[in-house]
């Protein structure tokens, strides 16, 4: 039985808690957001944030409401309303960890979805639809400004490389300074 409660973040939506086994940093659960409407002949819509973000956009999930789809988002693992005081903020070892979120949701849902992706979300998005448990149930992807590549320099490429080569050793390292465009 489903359990939906008042979202704590934006009046008027809905906010469903999934649970999910253990990972490695402990206890793991994504968040299912809807906007309670009326008929939606057109279908359902289920929108996934980007990197270090969460679902927040009340215009975005009102005009699709308006154009006659049921809204829903999904804060990931880790992220926004899913992020508990044990993990490391937006972190995951593989973007295939999300499939679980996504296939949770369109079960929740109930009915084929349009996958709405923003930045990594879309790369998520466009992940999914390829190979994810559920993708028969995506019937059309929308992706805002979605994330396939790094756009840089060849040498700031190769920082980017060292980088993930550190990363395999030491996961949570960080660079306060990375996500700065100097």
């Amino acid at each position: 039985m489903s359990a939906w409660r008042p979202d704590p973040c934006l009046s008027g939506f809905e906010a469903l808690e999934l649970p999910f086994p253990d990972d490695y940093d402990g206890p793991v659960v994504a968040t299912l957001v809807r906007l309670p409407a009326g008929e939606a002949p057109r279908g359902a819509v289920l929108y996934v944030h980007g990197f270090a973000d969460y679902f927040f956009q009340r215009h975005m999930a009102e005009r699709f409401s308006a154009e006659g789809y049921a809204f829903y988002a999904l804060d990931l693992r880790k992220h926004g309303r899913s992020l508990r005081a044990h993990q490391h903020p937006n972190f995951c070892k593989s973007l295939s960890e999300y499939y679980a979120d996504i296939t949770r949701a369109i079960a929740e849902i109930g009915e084929p979805v349009l996958l709405a992706g923003h930045s990594t979300g879309g790369l998520v998005c466009s992940l999914y639809a390829h190979e994810g448990e559920r993708r028969a149930d995506v019937r059309a992807l929308w992706l805002n400004s979605p994330f396939f590549d790094w756009r840089l320099p060849a040498w700031k490429l190769a920082q980017l490389h060292v980088g993930a080569a550190l990363g395999r050793f030491c996961p949570f390292l960080r660079d306060d300074n990375a996500l700065r465009e100097d």
